[in-house]
């Protein structure tokens, strides 16, 4: 009667009429991927218990590896054994796209077209169309895809280069070279420069039109898994050294060390009202409060970024997304989407 947290993910085999009425003390339940009904679960959020699971989109493959959102809020999801699906996360209901392995997915700027990498080649899907519109054989495993504010495409590879794809044409425009190792993160920064993150522990910062790179972030002591641009433009990394670094990248500068992780930090997503989301192998899903005033007061309190912990037993999530809804969805065995609870208010202290 005492118990006030309750982990019970992935657990299928709770029956269907299974109701919480016998651990009256619940305030914290992580159920994302059991059977427990939607009423017993709006009960337990009644009495004030914080419940995130939010609903699951359960494909019949695994090895999920990416997540893309459409400007009209479907979800792309693809997988190393499986096809690419596209949900209609209102009523989890999805299209097949492709047979292909996938290693990266890109949602482009136009919103209305998906990049796909895998196989040597990346494809450009007009969404809806049984065909790809537009095919370039890359010539290298690519681990990531980001699209550019000038409507190309950067897509990190095995080797350590960079490619910078012109989608129209299907061809290969300009080649970045500069990392030692592979590059498994990608991200366009607002002013159209573009961060990457690679095994080599380093993070660059390229001025794509030039091909030059502007910068080096040094500091992490692990490969560097995972990108995010935060809200305010900073930069944040996460690393198999479990940290996560926030970088001023005007003056490549790192401005804070955000620390509690027990394992690699394998997947970063900025929330629009400046928060971040990080997702790591040691299964949990944690929501950082980076807001600028946030940060500073910390920084002035020689305390840490305020932290909570959004989710437990979600299996090495190599990606998330915020929904248009509000929702986040967390690659594991399967998409599990889950309630981010709001910012605590900003004090006038703060």
């Amino acid at each position: 009667a005492g118990l006030m947290e309750l982990r019970i993910a992935d657990c299928r085999g709770v029956t269907a009429g299974a109701t919480l009425d016998h651990v009256p003390a619940l305030r914290m339940l992580q159920s994302h991927s059991t059977g427990l009904a939607p009423g017993v679960l709006a009960a337990c959020r009644a009495r004030g218990c914080v419940v995130p699971a939010a609903g699951v989109l359960r494909d019949h493959w695994y090895n999920l590896t990416s997540l893309a959102l459409l400007a009209d809020g479907r979800l792309a999801t693809g997988g190393l054994k499986g096809r690419v699906r596209v949900w209609d996360v209102a009523v989890s209901r999805d299209e097949e796209l492709d047979w292909r392995w996938v290693s990266a997915l890109a949602a482009l700027r136009d919103g209305r077209r998906l990049a796909t990498a895998g196989d040597g080649r990346v494809e450009v899907w007009d969404v809806g169309v049984v065909l790809p519109v537009r095919t370039a054989s890359v010539g290298c495993n690519v681990r990531a895809l980001a699209g550019l504010r000038d409507g190309r495409l950067a897509a990190g590879c095995d080797s350590g280069a960079v490619l910078i794809i012109d989608i129209d044409a299907g061809t290969v425009a300009a080649t970045l070279g500069g990392h030692t190792s592979n590059v498994v993160a990608l991200a366009a920064l607002p002013d159209g420069a573009l961060a990457t993150g690679s095994w080599d522990k380093r993070v660059r910062v390229w001025n794509v039109g030039a091909r030059t790179c502007v910068a080096t972030l040094d500091g992490h002591s692990g490969w560097v898994l995972a990108l995010a641009v935060l809200a305010d433009g900073r930069l944040a990394s996460g690393s198999r050294d479990c940290t996560v670094r926030l970088w001023d990248v005007g003056t490549r500068t790192c401005v804070g060390v955000l620390t509690g992780h027990t394992h690699d930090v394998t997947a970063l997503a900025a929330l629009l009202d400046g928060r971040l989301v990080s997702g790591s192998r040691d299964s949990s899903v944690r929501v950082w409060d980076t807001r600028p005033a946030t940060a500073a007061a910390a920084s002035r309190a020689v305390g840490a970024v305020p932290m909570a912990v959004l989710a437990h037993g979600i299996f090495y999530p190599p990606a998330l997304l915020q929904l248009l809804d509000g929702r986040l969805a967390a690659v594991g065995h399967a998409v599990h989407l889950l309630h981010v609870p709001p910012p605590a208010p900003l004090t006038s202290a703060e």
